[in-house]
C-alpha cells in the first residue's frame, strides 16, 4: 500500500483538511490513516492487535498503545481527510 499512498499524498490531504500534529505522540495523524485503512481492510483483528502489526507506532518509553489513545486519535483524523485521500 505505501507504494500506491504516496506518504507526500496522505500530508497534503491531512493539511487540505487542516488537521495536524501538534506534539509528538505515538499515533501521529499520518500513522492514523494507515490504521483505519488497516481496519477496513482487516476487520476481525482487534485494533492493537492491529496497530502492532502495522508497525505504524513511534517508539518511545512505553511500547503499546492504548486503546483510548486510538479512539482519541481517530475522532481527531475524522472522516474528511480519509474520504480525500480515496478521492
Amino acid at each position: 500500500l505505501a507504494d500506491v499512498l504516496e506518504p507526500e499524498l496522505i500530508q497534503s490531504c491531512l493539511d487540505s483538511q487542516g488537521v495536524a500534529t501538534l506534539r509528538r505522540r505515538k499515533l501521529p495523524m499520518d500513522a492514523m490513516i494507515w490504521a483505519a485503512i488497516g481496519m477496513a481492510l482487516f476487520r476481525g483483528e482487534s485494533v492493537r492487535s492491529l496497530i502492532n502489526k502495522l508497525d505504524i507506532v513511534l517508539p518511545q518509553e512505553i511500547d503499546y498503545v492504548a486503546r483510548s489513545a486510538v479512539t482519541q486519535a481517530r475522532k481527531r483524523l475524522g472522516s474528511e481527510v480519509i474520504r480525500e485521500v480515496f478521492s
